[in-house]
């Protein structure tokens, strides 16, 4: 589970950056670019408002979401475009709840897995700070139904909950947990360590959404306790450790020292002195766990996918069973990589 659960005070409108996009807060003069958006009247058709494509209920929607102190803009990051925005809100800290909602990608973005992605660097923020994520939809809206029974979140039912100006509306209410997650397999993405080319994808259904270059074990792969071998098989993420330190930041029994590693990305330091160096477990931590009958040990073995400081080393098998990866792509990694995603390490 993730280490850091109620360390600090929720920010709502933090930057939140994936592979293909970032999430940072809306702001006003956004409009225009959002609007050009949301003026497409099929993203509503099955909203309880589906008239919002248009300009003047557009505008009103648009001051809500400044009003709640938790939208999002998201980004393309090819081409830093606004593709959508999704919001936090009815944050209630005793209950450790909080709600997503009014979620929206453009049409261009349907039908891939960029909504995953978003969902994913939202839920991963969130249940830094709570126990239980609700999401509203439209009643009729049976996409985002289907969608939401696809990731393992449960339904509530329906029921009516007030509006900002005043009135009600009545959303179809889903729940999920840290642990719904994590019993399902996180929200279908799937990272594969491939040993022979010392590389990994980060993949959702047959779309591989990013790559990354690693350094597995210098011993090569095996299940020994002591061994210093990579096990390989089939795992899972069983625990996300490192929120919000900075990058660089040395981990020793998985909890942060509150050092940062000098070196930075360490491209520049030679062969020799990275040899010699101490094999720092850096930036972010995801902990796995062995899912079938030879790797079951994995977890007690503490076999991480983490940042390093030889990163001139990455490409080469190198690690004490481990999986490294560059600083910069542990962070891009760690932020959409759910509990529960199951992880192949292919020999």
């Amino acid at each position: 589970m993730s280490e850091n659960l109620g360390s600090s005070t929720p920010n709502w409108q933090s930057m939140l950056s994936g592979p293909r996009i970032t999430l940072r807060p809306l702001l006003r003069e956004d409009f225009e670019s959002l609007y050009a958006v949301a003026s497409d009247p099929l993203l509503w058709e099955q909203h309880p408002n589906p008239d919002r494509y248009k300009r003047e209920v557009f505008e009103g929607f648009f001051e809500l979401a400044m009003a709640s102190k938790g939208a999002l803009a998201v980004i393309r990051n090819a081409d830093s475009k606004i593709v959508g925005s999704s919001r936090f809100y009815d944050f209630r800290e005793a209950e450790r709840d909080v709600v997503i909602g009014f979620t929206f990608l453009a049409r261009e973005c349907w039908g891939g897995s960029l909504n995953a992605e978003l969902k994913s660097l939202m839920l991963n923020h969130a249940f830094r700070f709570v126990d239980r994520v609700e999401f509203h939809v439209g009643p009729k809206n049976n996409r985002s139904q289907r969608a939401l029974a696809k990731i393992g979140a449960r339904s509530l039912g329906e029921r009516d909950r007030p509006v900002p100006g005043g009135g009600v509306t009545r959303s179809a209410v889903f729940e999920l947990t840290a642990e719904d997650l994590l019993k399902n397999g996180g929200l279908g993405f799937r990272i594969v360590v491939d040993v022979p080319t010392q590389g990994a994808r980060f993949i959702h259904g047959e779309e591989t959404v990013a790559q990354f270059q690693v350094s597995t074990s210098a011993v090569g792969v095996g299940n020994e306790a002591g061994s210093n071998r990579t096990p390989p098989g089939v795992l899972r993420v069983e625990g996300r450790i490192g929120d919000d330190v900075p990058t660089g930041t040395i981990f020793r029994g998985r909890v942060s020292t509150g050092e940062v590693f000098a070196g930075g990305e360490s491209e520049s330091t030679s062969d020799a002195d990275a040899d010699a160096a101490e094999d720092l477990v850096l930036t972010r931590i995801l902990w796995l766990g062995g899912i079938e009958r030879e790797n079951a040990n994995t977890r007690e073995r503490l076999i991480y996918l983490h940042g390093t400081n030889q990163e001139n080393l990455l490409g080469t098998p190198a690690s004490h069973g481990c999986i490294r990866f560059r600083n910069r792509d542990i962070l891009t990694l760690f932020a959409c990589t759910p509990l529960g995603t199951r992880v192949e390490i292919i020999e």
